[in-house]
């Protein structure tokens, strides 16, 4: 299962790693892009470039019974959204015993793939979220708790990064808010280009 595979990334992460490296990513907040200078063959390829299923994708929804022609109508996106509401393998919840022991069979046993990443992502917070102490001096140093979370990358603990100097800290900070910027353009180019590959189908 493609699940099977993230959840043993993350029981090896959890279990083994003292610390996880956290990628820097954005809001998600979409971004205004202009497609309309690009012709309608550069669209479709775009589109096809950033939203065709892979073949485990593909692979994935015939083992549920979705045929070709459903298959071929979907994107990256119609899969997300549906493997969000698939429910767990028994492989699955057998991964899960050994991540999060604090949990009883009964609490995860219909949990939806959609399930298992909020609780993992609240867990994840839990973990690194900084102490109180941590948090009031980062916030004296003008750190919002969110660039100091992407910090870890680099300096691994909130104590590492509140050793650097003031300098030090900008000048990451600025590399942070320029990778979220352009992390942000990729949504909204990602949405535009969509929107107007499927406007091109209408016409």
């Amino acid at each position: 299962m493609i699940k099977d595979n993230r959840l043993l990334k993350i029981a090896s992460a959890l279990t083994i790693c003292a610390f996880v490296s956290l990628p820097v990513y954005a809001n998600g907040t979409d971004s205004k892009v202009d497609v309309t200078g690009k012709s309608k063959a550069e669209i479709a390829q775009a589109y096809h470039d950033l939203f065709d299923l892979d073949d485990n994708q593909k692979k994935e929804l015939k083992e549920r019974g979705f045929s070709e022609t459903d298959i071929a109508n979907m994107d990256n996106d119609d899969f997300k959204k549906l493997e969000a509401s698939w429910k767990l393998s028994k492989r699955q919840q057998e991964l899960i015993k050994g991540i999060y022991p604090e949990l009883s069979e009964a609490e995860y046993a219909n949990w939806t793939n959609a399930d298992f990443n909020a609780y993992s992502n609240a867990k994840t917070e839990k973990i690194y979220a900084p102490r109180s102490e941590q948090a009031e001096q980062l916030q004296k140093r003008g750190i919002s708790l969110e660039t100091a979370r992407k910090m870890l990358k680099e300096y691994q603990s909130y104590d590492n990064i509140l050793t650097q100097p003031d300098s030090v800290l900008k000048e990451l900070t600025e590399q942070i808010n320029e990778a979220d910027k352009q992390y942000d353009e990729h949504l909204g180019y990602k949405k535009a280009i969509k929107a107007k590959h499927l406007e091109n189908l209408k016409n």
